[in-house]
């Protein structure tokens, strides 16, 4: 399940920056959002780990 979350990932960031390169849409507000995205998951992750723990099992 890990491996098919990071392969969408990829994929809808790759997307996303095509879409960038075709004009109107600015890159650096995609790579802002990747990495904001990226910085408040892992903050919630580190914040929730035991309820994540409870729910996996």
């Amino acid at each position: 399940m890990r491996g098919m979350t990071w392969m969408l990932l990829g994929f809808y960031a790759g997307v996303s920056l095509l879409f960038g390169f075709l004009g109107g849409i600015d890159n650096a507000a995609h790579f802002g959002g990747l990495i904001s995205g990226f910085i408040i998951g892992g903050i919630l992750i580190l914040i929730n780990t035991e309820q994540l723990k409870k729910n996996a099992s």
